[in-house]
């Protein structure tokens, strides 16, 4: 296993790994007739997207604010609402989540 972790760091440092075909399979979503798309990556590619994943949190996490709560390790939603709550002395009523993905602006 140690070799094999080690010439995948080799070729990950050269520049010369390549992804295995991600293998699909479909399965049934519960209650509906339509099929939900299921990808498995190789043991080897989850390994490798794990060390690369780790690379912007080593670099950006101690620039970070103690405030900051998105795509952190250990921080979620529900913690930003309760530092939101905290700094507003309780008042907070109701949070709005919005996705805007689609919204269009008109003039």
């Amino acid at each position: 296993m140690e070799e094999n972790i080690d010439d995948l760091l080799a070729r990950m440092k050269t520049y010369s790994y390549r992804p295995q075909p991600v293998r699909r399979a479909c399965i049934e979503k519960e209650g509906e007739n339509e099929d939900r798309p299921l990808g498995m990556p190789a043991c080897e590619d989850r390994l490798a997207q794990g060390v690369i994943a780790e690379m912007p949190s080593a670099i950006c996490e101690p620039k970070f604010y103690d405030f900051s709560f998105v795509f952190r390790e250990g921080m979620d939603c529900h913690m930003a609402i309760k530092h939101l709550d905290k700094i507003l002395m309780g008042r907070t009523g109701w949070i709005v989540d919005a996705d805007i993905k689609r919204c269009v602006l008109s003039r």
